[in-house]
């Protein structure tokens, strides 16, 4: 198991160091304002502050990994209490609502009762 972690770690380790170094086209940008040569040392130079800051965060990792976690206990339960009046039961019957409709406003010369005049020889 721990070799297969290992591998695993490895492999991403070699792929985060290669990313940087990767080429990326953005048309005529392409190797960007500083060239292909600025980017390699910016991508060497990444790669060695990233590995830098492994190396000292070790330490503090296997400290870590070492010191037991503080579990503490879950907080207790709390269950509110049931309400002391209760509701009143739904109506039985509901009486229907009779439905009350505006009056539709139309435009003039529309709409019931308008003439329609056809004009002929225009």
């Amino acid at each position: 198991m721990k070799l297969k972690a290992l591998a695993i770690a490895l492999s991403t380790a070699a792929a985060v160091a290669a990313a940087p170094v990767a080429p990326a086209s953005a048309h005529g940008w392409h190797g960007g304002r500083g060239g292909l040569a600025f980017g390699l040392v910016a991508g060497v130079a990444t790669a060695l502050v990233v590995g830098a800051a492994t190396i000292a965060a070790a330490p503090f990792n296997a400290v870590a990994a070492v010191a037991q976690p503080v579990y503490a206990p879950p907080p207790p339960v709390y269950y509110a209490p049931p309400p002391r009046v209760a509701y009143a039961p739904a109506p039985a019957y509901y009486a229907p609502v009779t439905p009350v409709y505006a009056r539709p406003v139309y435009a003039p010369g529309y709409g019931p009762g308008a003439v329609v005049v056809p004009v002929y020889g225009r």
